[in-house]
């Protein structure tokens, strides 16, 4: 699956399994921050140039979780 693909599937979901998936996605985060590697570039873009421009409403609104969007 894609980025896309991954974030529709989860708006599609019952707020329970949000939840779930959101404390499996947290919990890999904190262990990739106890990391070294991690640790050295913890404030870089991972794969992307750091952006001039604040992203667009659009970019957030278009992968957000919120019922609301």
């Amino acid at each position: 699956m894609i980025k896309p693909q991954i974030l529709e599937a989860i708006k599609q979901m019952p707020k329970v399994e949000k939840i779930e998936i959101i404390e499996f996605a947290l919990r890999l985060v904190r262990e990739d921050m106890e990391t070294p590697e991690f640790s050295d570039c913890a404030h870089a873009p991972l794969n992307s140039p750091p952006s001039t421009h604040p992203p667009s409403p659009q970019t957030h609104s278009e992968y957000s979780l919120s019922p609301y969007t």
